[in-house]
């Protein structure tokens, strides 16, 4: 009986690690870029070269109106080594390859011990730090990425690409794809990209739909919030992100979303 009882639970777990694949496959993307085809990546390249030569769009982080000059940000994840970047780019051309800034924890009380919890995100002070941010050379991306290179792994010849969407260890697999199509869909109707600086809230209700909430944040200048909280069983790394557009005097002027979006934002107060 106990012989019998254990081949029925490994096969379920073989069918379960067949469906897992199943679902993993079909939604996670990993393209191959060179290490030299990143770090030499000229600048003054257009968005639309970037994203050829790393086969991804990345993922955006902000758009905003600085100094007269329309600044966007796009962050680019390497799976393998563990390793990141933003780019930077100004009227839709290369201007700089920085680091992410780091995150920040805050140390909290657990069951009679302690935790660190990430610190919620300012998008204002976050985007400055960004934008002050030195542009790397060269060496300085190539170290990166060899610093984080696990022992006994140094090959740098092809490193795997950005992956935008990371695996999930599915337990039913029908049922996880299905999540994972609504979130794609809500991935493309909330799409940071459709908003244009100077953009009117009507512009948005056209885009967006009505906002998830409105704040003042001073005369003049107010955020409009729009995502989702709708339940989906995926990967939370994959899940599609929020939306917030500050407008001054009736025009958008920043656009945040993903690591940049304030969370605060989706509570009822003032964050």
């Amino acid at each position: 009986m106990k012989n019998r009882l254990a081949k029925v639970l490994i096969v379920a777990c073989f069918l379960t690690a067949i469906h897992s694949s199943i679902a993993e496959t079909k939604f996670v993307q990993t393209n191959h870029v060179s290490l030299s085809a990143f770090s030499n990546m000229r600048r003054g390249i257009s968005v639309n070269e970037v994203q050829q030569l790393l086969k991804s769009p990345g993922e955006h982080q902000f758009t905003a109106l600085h100094e007269n000059l329309e600044y966007l940000c796009r962050y680019f994840l390497f799976d393998e080594p563990r390793v990141s970047f933003y780019l930077i780019f100004t009227n839709n051309h290369l201007k700089a390859v920085v680091d992410r800034p780091k995150t920040e924890f805050d140390r909290v009380p657990y069951k009679g011990s302690f935790r660190e919890i990430p610190k919620p995100v300012d998008s204002e002070n976050q985007m400055q730090s960004v934008l002050t941010a030195n542009d790397l050379s060269k060496t300085e991306i190539e170290d990166r990425m060899r610093n984080a290179i696990p022992k006994g792994k140094e090959s740098l010849n092809i490193l795997p690409a950005f992956i935008i969407l990371a695996p999930l260890f599915a337990l039913k697999a029908g049922e996880i794809n299905q999540d994972y199509r609504r979130n794609k869909q809500f991935a493309e109707k909330f799409d940071p990209l459709k908003v244009k600086l100077g953009s009117s809230p009507k512009d948005l209700e056209a885009v967006f739909g009505t906002p998830f909430r409105t704040k003042e944040i001073s005369p003049g200048e107010w955020v409009q919030i729009y995502g989702s909280d709708v339940p989906l069983r995926i990967n939370p790394s994959a899940r599609f992100s929020w939306v917030s557009a500050v407008f001054e005097n009736g025009k958008v002027t920043r656009v945040f979303s993903h690591l940049l979006f304030d969370k605060r934002l989706k509570e009822a107060g003032k964050p």
